[in-house]
């Protein structure tokens, strides 16, 4: 059975013979014919379109396949110049050849005469002065706060009395000195430390006292007396008794 285009179907769907309309049947098959076409076409369609993503696939497969040859081809190509420097002697008496590798980091910002006399002390045993002096700081804080801690356990808690504030204040004067000689230190510091991110901030007296008044435990009290000792000097006066009582006998 030939289907027929729909043209033909839409014309024989229209009415003829003066208005007359054809058979029920025959519009039937014509109806079938029309449906048919079109499922037809619907596959025609799937198959070509599945045809240009299989191309489309291909395509994209072929194009893999030539960048990896072509990565295989050059590596190929440097192993062989590789191999053919190193026949040839290229690699030869290389500056480092047969001395361990360089782990240590290295400062791109200093010069390279800078670290080769780095190196040099290092190497005989001495440190530049901004290391010592970094040291040096550290030590002078540590002692400055652990003098001005051993002042404030003579005092009481906090708030501290009139009188007891006097001290307080006295004591913080007393060690300006040794923090105007510590910031010294760090101004000398900052200008010979190598590093930006090594540079440091001045010793605030004022903070620093701060933190121990509000932190620091009251004063130190007399520890009681415990059973033990208490016992242990009753012992004692108990053998005295009896040591004096026989002196005086004999």
């Amino acid at each position: 059975m030939r289907a027929l285009p729909p043209a033909q179907v839409k014309q024989s769907e229209a009415p003829s013979n003066g208005g007359h309309s054809s058979r029920p049947t025959q519009r039937w098959h014509q109806y079938q014919q029309h449906r048919l076409q079109q499922a037809v076409e619907r596959v025609h369609d799937y198959r070509v379109a599945s045809k240009d993503t299989t191309k489309e696939v291909v395509l994209k497969d072929a194009t893999l396949a030539r960048q990896y040859k072509t990565t295989q081809a050059i590596e190929r190509l440097v192993e062989d110049l590789i191999q053919e420097s190193m026949a040839r002697g290229e690699f030869n008496n290389l500056p480092g050849a047969g001395k361990p590798l360089k782990f240590a980091p290295e400062n791109p910002y200093v010069d390279s005469t800078t670290r080769k006399l780095n190196e040099v002390l290092i190497t005989n045993g001495y440190v530049p002065e901004w290391v010592v002096l970094e040291r040096e700081i550290g030590d002078d804080k540590r002692r400055l706060r652990a003098k001005l801690a051993d002042r404030r356990s003579l005092l009481g808690p906090a708030p501290l009395a009139a009188d007891e504030q006097r001290t307080w204040d006295e004591a913080v004067r007393s060690f300006h000195s040794a923090a105007a000689q510590i910031n010294r230190k760090i101004d000398k510091f900052n200008m010979l430390v190598p590093l930006l991110n090594k540079q440091q901030l001045h010793f605030s007296l004022a903070t620093e006292s701060e933190k121990i008044l509000n932190s620091a435990a009251p004063r130190n009290t007399a520890a009681p007396k415990t059973p033990q000792l208490q016992q242990s000097r009753e012992d004692e006066g108990f053998l005295s008794f009896i040591f004096s009582a026989i002196t005086n006998r004999w």
